[in-house]
């Protein structure tokens, strides 16, 4: 894991909750308790050394199942997030990938967005009746974003 597959992730399933008002600087990622865990223990593991803060992991139960949390209160992290180009507050229909990337920036972030919200499934080809041909599938209500994102896939 790299500070970019993070920014990748974020974008898909993560919030930055930022008030200079009322002193709170919170990164807090959301995911399927059964299906994320291992994956969210990475992420904890990667922001340990790179926070003073302690980095929190719980797991909740919602109407849809067990929602895994992450959660870290640090402001000079968040301060970071949000100087890379990661917008505080509501995002969904106006987030994008931050300006001026490397390839190798590029592929740490579409990692991170695949597996925020993305899938790999099979489906049936019309010699089988059985799934046989795969397709990857990443989705997003942002546009600028799915632009974005088509553009790097069909360099």
């Amino acid at each position: 894991m790299d500070l970019y597959e993070l920014i990748g992730f974020i974008i898909g399933d993560g919030n930055i909750f930022y008030s200079k008002k009322h002193r709170q600087y919170r990164l807090q990622l959301a995911g399927n308790a059964e299906e994320d865990y291992d994956y969210f223990q990475q992420i904890a593991e990667f922001l340990r050394p790179l926070s003073k803060n302690k980095v929190q992991l719980f797991i909740r139960k919602e109407k849809k199942g067990k929602c895994l949390r992450l959660m870290l209160q640090d402001k000079a992290f968040v301060e970071k997030l949000i100087s890379i180009g990661i917008p505080a507050g509501k995002k969904t229909f106006t987030i994008e990938f931050p300006r001026n990337l490397t390839k190798d920036m590029e592929n740490s972030l579409l990692r991170g967005l695949f597996e925020a919200d993305g899938c790999l499934y099979f489906s049936k080809s019309k010699k089988n009746n059985y799934p046989t041909y795969p397709r990857i599938e990443i989705c997003t209500s942002s546009k600028k974003l799915f632009e974005q994102v088509e553009a790097i896939l069909s360099e």
